[in-house]
């Protein structure tokens, strides 16, 4: 008896296995690309707010400059060359952080979708599975191991 556009009841359950083992692997996927981003956004919203001089900053800075002109020129470069050097700092290391954060989620959803293979294998009756089903099969997991290298930055 056939099913599914001319698929056999089997070849529809190993399908569907496979498809939900996909399924799983892209919504771990998703939500560690989903949290990088939040951190990303965190990290740049933290380099914007560091960059800014306060109002309070700038008053004292003028009053200085009225008294010793060049020396608060001296001290206020100085001061905006360290903020925004520490602020490049946090940037470059929040940025680093959730990179090697995304890379890390996405070697473990893999880790995980490979772990989940030998038992989708286990359900096919390979007397009965046709070269359609092996071919979506195989294309299944070659695109998760692709996005998976890609991911990992060697992509």
């Amino acid at each position: 008896m056939k099913s599914k556009a001319g698929a056999t009841p089997t070849q529809v359950g190993v399908e569907e296995r496979f498809l939900e083992l996909s399924r799983t692997y892209f919504r771990k996927l998703l939500e560690a690309q989903s949290r990088s981003q939040e951190r990303l956004r965190d990290a740049v919203q933290e380099y914007v707010r560091a960059t800014q001089v306060p109002p309070d900053d700038s008053r004292r800075l003028y009053e200085e400059a009225q008294h010793d002109y060049p020396r608060a020129l001296r001290d206020a470069a100085e001061e905006v060359r360290k903020r925004w050097t520490e602020a490049q700092s946090n940037f470059v290391k929040a940025t680093q952080e959730a990179r090697e954060q995304l890379r890390t989620q996405c070697e473990d959803a893999y880790r995980d979708y490979c772990r989940s293979l030998p038992e989708a294998w286990a359900g096919v009756d390979v007397g009965k599975v046709d070269p359609a089903t092996i071919a979506a099969i195989s294309q299944s997991i070659g695109i998760t191991a692709w996005l998976t290298w890609a991911c990992s930055g060697l992509g």
